[in-house]
Order: structure tokens, then sequence, then C-alpha cells
């Protein structure tokens, strides 16, 4: 790909063009990830270009703390664990703080 291919980035408070070169982001987040194109010339020859590739890493999380649940005795219940974030996520369950592993407890 070619400079043409780059959209030019307006400083803002989230991005912003430092004046010895760099680029500053401030809280990244996940769309900030891509290709940077970064172009110096000083008026001698054609000019120099340098392409920064950024990678934004989350971290897993839920999107809430907690969920109460209510049943009757000798009814069946579903606990769901979603997470988000960079793949791949683990799900790990204890009860009563401690260790459940429902693959070897199934109860």
């Amino acid at each position: 790909s070619g400079p043409r291919d780059y959209k030019t980035i307006i400083s803002n408070s989230h991005i912003h063009a430092l004046e010895n070169g760099s680029l500053m982001i401030r809280e990244a987040e996940q769309n900030d990830a891509g290709y940077y194109l970064c172009q110096a010339t000083n008026g001698i020859g054609s000019g120099l270009s340098k392409v920064v590739d950024l990678t934004v890493h989350v971290a897993a999380y839920f999107k809430g703390k907690f969920i109460a649940q209510t049943l009757k005795k000798g009814e069946s219940a579903n606990l769901y664990c979603e997470a988000f974030g960079e793949i791949p996520i683990t799900i790990l369950w204890s009860k009563d703080r401690q260790p459940f592993d429902p693959a070897t407890d199934p109860r």
C-alpha cells in the first residue's frame, strides 16, 4: 500500500502529533489498531516514509459484574459467563470460594 492509502490524522484530545515527530495516542482503544504511516522530508531528496503496525491488546472483561438467579428445588439452571476481550479467554468457575470444575463434578 502506498501513501494514498492512509488518512491524514487530525490532532485531538485522543491522538496528537507532537513537535518531536512522534504520535501520542491517549487511552488506546481497539479501533486505534492498524497501520500508521510516518513521512519525513527536509526538501533534499524525495523524503522518507515508515509504516508502524500498532496492535492494541484488550484484557478480558465482563459487561456486568453480578447476576442473581433464583430457582426452586428440583429446577435446572444454566449459569452463563460471557467474557469479552482478546482471545483465547479461559473461564474458571468457583463455588463458595472453592474451585469448581464442571467437567469433574457434574452436579
